[in-house]
C-alpha cells in the first residue's frame, strides 16, 4: 500500500482515498493534491474508517476517507440564428451558455451571425466525451449537422424558449 493513494470507479460518484494516519483532521493536502482529478474542493469528505497497517505488513495505521462528487453534466450543443447559421460548442452549464448566446456576449462567429437559438443538444457524464462529440461534429459537413439538427428538432425551434417560465400543474386553470 502506498502512503498517499486516491482511486475511484469510472461512471460512478464515489471516490475513496487513503494515506497514513496523521494527528491532523481530514485528509493532507498531499492527499488532496494527488486526487485533485478525482473530486472538486467542494466535495463532501468522510473519514470512513481507520485501516490497519496488517494490509501492507508494516503495521502503520492507515486512514480510509470517501467521498461523494457532484453530479458532473457536460452538453455538446448547437445554438442557431433564424437564417440558420449554427455554431458547436461544449459546456457544462448550458443554461448559463445559452444566455451568454443570447445576450451576445462572446466575440466572434456566434456574435456576427446572432446564433443564439439553441436548436441541439446532447448529455454526456464525461467530460472527454463531450469534446470529441464537440470535434466530431466540427468536422462535419453543413449538411451532416443540418441533419443531426432536423432529425430531433425538424422546425429549428429553440428548446430554451421556455426555461425558466413557470410550469403550470395538470389541472390548474391559470
Amino acid at each position: 500500500m502506498k502512503p498517499v493513494d486516491c482511486f475511484a470507479q469510472d461512471d460512478t460518484s464515489v471516490w475513496l482515498a487513503y494515506e497514513k494516519a496523521t494527528a491532523t483532521a481530514g485528509p493532507s493536502t498531499a492527499l488532496l493534491a494527488k486526487c485533485a482529478s478525482r473530486f472538486a474542493q467542494d466535495d463532501t469528505v468522510w473519514v470512513a474508517s481507520g485501516i490497519d497497517g496488517t494490509i501492507d505488513g508494516t503495521g502503520e495505521v492507515f486512514v480510509l476517507y470517501a467521498g461523494l462528487m457532484r453530479e458532473r453534466i457536460y452538453y455538446t450543443y448547437i445554438v442557431a440564428s433564424r437564417s440558420h447559421n449554427f455554431y458547436v460548442g461544449m459546456t457544462s452549464e448550458i443554461e448559463i451558455r445559452v444566455q451568454q448566446h443570447k445576450e451576445g456576449r462572446f466575440e466572434g462567429y456566434s456574435k456576427k451571425y446572432n446564433c443564439n437559438r439553441l436548436v441541439w443538444l446532447e448529455r454526456y457524464s464525461d467530460v472527454h466525451r463531450a469534446i470529441a462529440r464537440e470535434k466530431q461534429l466540427k468536422g462535419w459537413s453543413r449538411a451532416k449537422k443540418i441533419w443531426l439538427i432536423e432529425r430531433e428538432n425538424p422546425a429549428w425551434v429553440d428548446l430554451s424558449e421556455e426555461w425558466g417560465t413557470p410550469v403550470k400543474m395538470f389541472g390548474d386553470a391559470s
